[in-house]
């Protein structure tokens, strides 16, 4: 399973867009198994995929969960070869909790999550939060690669017509 980070400090460069739009193209155009995390504690790749949740476990329950039974935190989506762990604001507390525990390591429970499930997807894409913290971290020690979006040039370019 090939793992990637899209993320960018700065906010409205199209993080959760990107993350989402290359996790279903990669699903629906060439037919790839994907798995989406939502890793930003607004949840907006949940939302566009109508699975946000404060009922379900999600990408919070990776973080702080020693037993994690992954089948319980991945979910469907509505596109055949796209599923999604979803987040919310409980990502914040997640986040204090694993600063807070000092009996196991902080930086790679993302990426141990995300060995029990290697030989389903062929692909992972991780949508960030627009500040470095503990997830973010996760989610960085996890991938293979990482994307960057930035300001739409286009759109600069454009401007000047």
């Amino acid at each position: 399973m090939r793992i990637a980070s899209i993320i960018n400090l700065k906010g409205g460069v199209a993080k959760t867009v990107s993350s989402v739009n290359i996790a279903y193209i990669l699903s629906s155009a060439h037919n790839k198994k994907v798995l989406l995390i939502d890793n930003d504690k607004q949840g907006d790749a949940s939302k566009l995929l109508n699975r946000h949740s404060y009922t379900r476990p999600g990408t919070a329950k990776i973080l702080t969960d020693r037993e994690l039974d992954m089948s319980v935190i991945i979910q469907p989506t509505d596109y055949e070869g796209l599923d999604i762990v979803t987040a919310n604001m409980n990502l914040l507390t997640a986040a204090l909790e694993v600063m807070l525990d000092q009996k196991r390591p902080q930086h790679n429970r993302l990426k141990k999550a995300l060995e029990k499930v290697k030989g389903k997807y062929d692909f992972c894409i991780i949508d960030n939060a627009l500040d470095i913290n503990i997830s973010t971290i996760n989610a960085l020690a996890a991938s293979d690669d990482v994307l960057v979006p930035i300001d739409d040039f286009c759109r600069r370019c454009f401007s000047y017509f």
